[in-house]
């Protein structure tokens, strides 16, 4: 390939990458007010041993759930999450199902997603809406 082409291809790659601005400005307002847990809050554990893969089993480690049930009460913003008795809450991690923007924890409550202790059973996140609001949750752990 002569430098001649390969300026070519590199000047129209050049345009390409440095024109790609944002097309159509986005209204996260239309969303509403959606600050809600929908379905719950779910703890879970990783669990080293065989991970089945479709090329078979391999060693490594997988989530298993630690929760028996979780119910949402909306209007008193509660979700009260009940686990297996003997859980060891010092080693598990939580997914939380909201119609939000985002989660925030607050008053140091553990990150969701991230292996933490969660022997204080009861903690607070913040929920936000695309449109700014917020609502404060309360996740109540029982056995």
């Amino acid at each position: 390939m002569t430098i001649m082409k390969k300026l070519i291809i590199l000047f129209v790659l050049a345009v390409v990458a440095f024109s790609c601005d944002q097309r159509v400005d986005l209204d996260e307002g239309q969303w509403g007010t959606h600050a809600d847990v929908t379905s719950g809050i779910f703890l879970f554990q990783w669990k080293l041993g065989d991970v089945e893969l479709a090329e078979g089993d391999v060693e490594g480690a997988k989530r298993e759930s630690v929760t028996d049930d979780s119910s949402v009460d909306v209007e008193a913003l509660t979700v009260t999450t009940t686990v297996k008795a003997g859980t060891d809450l010092t080693k598990v991690a939580c997914y939380i199902y909201h119609d939000g923007e985002k989660v925030e924890p607050l008053n140091g409550a553990p990150v969701p997603g991230v292996i933490s202790d969660y022997s204080a059973k009861e903690f607070k996140y913040r929920v936000f809406s695309a449109d700014g609001k917020t609502k404060d949750w309360t996740l109540k752990i029982v056995e």
